[in-house]
């Protein structure tokens, strides 16, 4: 039996367009994966984020992955398999930001990706301020006062906080040693010190405030005159 070309393109065509439309609809508009419960949180020196993923179809889904964007790095884990009906608690290790910034989008196959925005909060993972009064020019033999300001901008209580200076080369007759101080909520304490220059030079100071593992660095420059 012959069938004209006339008739078999366009049912071809026709059929084509059906499963192709079929599919965009799948992909655009069915939500087979839902997100409950999601988070973004500092705990201990860690970023975790967590959330309940939920599989609401009749299928087990196995290639469902989890990417966090952050500024220009991406991180992409994969999830464990979802039986069908079922939930996973998901939860991953993810490094800092510099915008504190987390753009989540959680795929699989067949399935609109749910997109999360989170965003920490600035005191989260700079719980302390400081601010160093130091002059920057000095001349060898006189002393100078240096006082750092720690501030306590948190919501808790923060009972080891450490306070490191260095310098580059031999230019202080005072030694540098960490120290520790303890600082409860809106609490403010500060550290007085004093430096003599011996050499003259550009001395470049550094400093590290640490809580936890939690980490800022700070420097300042001195020019030393004989």
């Amino acid at each position: 039996m012959f069938i004209s070309r006339k008739i078999v393109y366009p049912v071809f065509i026709i059929v084509f367009a059906i499963i192709f439309f079929t599919l965009i609809y799948f992909i655009s508009f069915t939500q087979v994966l839902t997100v409950e419960n999601a988070s973004l949180e500092l705990v201990g020196d860690q970023v975790l984020l967590k959330a309940d993923i939920v599989n609401n179809s009749n299928h087990s889904i196995d290639d469902a992955q989890v990417k966090v964007v952050m500024n220009n790095e991406e991180r992409v884990a994969v999830v464990q398999s979802i039986s069908a009906n079922d939930r996973v608690e998901f939860t991953t290790e993810i490094p800092f930001s510099e915008n504190l910034q987390y753009e989540v989008y959680i795929t699989s196959s067949f399935n609109r990706p749910v997109h999360l925005h989170f965003e920490l909060d600035e005191t989260t993972v700079r719980p302390v301020t400081a601010e160093v009064q130091l002059t920057s020019s000095m001349t060898v033999g006189n002393k100078y006062d240096m006082i750092v300001r720690l501030c306590n901008v948190s919501e808790s209580d923060l009972f080891e906080v450490y306070w490191i200076e260095s310098v580059e080369g031999s230019y202080f007759e005072e030694p540098f040693f960490p120290r520790t101080v303890s600082l409860g909520v809106n609490d403010c304490k500060n550290l007085n010190s004093t430096l003599t220059p011996i050499n003259p030079g550009m001395a470049k100071m550094k400093f590290v405030l640490r809580v936890g593992k939690l980490e800022q660095n700070y420097s300042h420059t001195i020019t030393i005159t004989s």
